[in-house]
């Protein structure tokens, strides 16, 4: 099976602001490029039954990560409440899916595919573990990280091969949210 076809590209989404609607667009720019091998995943009711009306392949997140219950001031990595959940989630998934033995891709609803990215991507899996974009912003987060290496890995778009190395990684940054 080639890298493209054990690859699966997601997002995650809440009824949060206008995240759902963004991510019926963000559907909809992949299903012109005629890429099946998505899916949202919602994290609560509303985003999911939104979406599903709308025909985006979505599904309801039932389980919770662990830092729903970790209070800010243990969480390693400085992030504020919103970014940690929404990043716990990302992980979550991320490691549910490289268990099963998919590659990944997860690009934030309001990163829009105007290509398809998958030969670019399996070219580069085909060689690397792991693909990450980086932010060099003032603004990035956290910052502590921005201050001490000049950069910050954006959480808004990466893959994963599959692998222990990849579930590795994502098990790390998990155990520093």
């Amino acid at each position: 099976m080639s890298i493209a076809e054990n690859t699966v590209i997601f997002s995650v989404t809440n009824g949060k602001e206008d995240y759902p609607q963004v991510a019926v667009l963000w559907a909809q720019f992949l299903d012109k490029l005629n890429i099946s091998n998505y899916i949202v995943y919602c994290l609560d009711k509303e985003s999911f039954n939104y979406l599903n009306e709308k025909g985006v392949r979505c599904q309801f997140v039932k389980k919770k990560p662990q830092i729903e219950d970790k209070p800010l001031s243990e969480r390693g990595l400085g992030l504020d409440k919103r970014f940690g959940i929404i990043g716990a989630y990302k992980c979550m998934i991320a490691k549910d899916l490289l268990k099963q033995g998919k590659n990944i891709v997860f690009a934030d609803t309001d990163a829009f595919f105007f290509r398809d990215p998958m030969p670019h991507i399996s070219e580069l899996l085909d060689q690397y573990d792991c693909l990450l974009s980086t932010a060099i912003l003032g603004c990035s987060h956290p910052q502590k990280i921005l201050k001490q290496i000049g950069f910050t890995a954006c959480g808004g778009f990466f893959a994963l091969k599959a692998g222990r190395g990849s579930i590795d990684f994502i098990s790390d940054i998990e155990s520093r949210l």
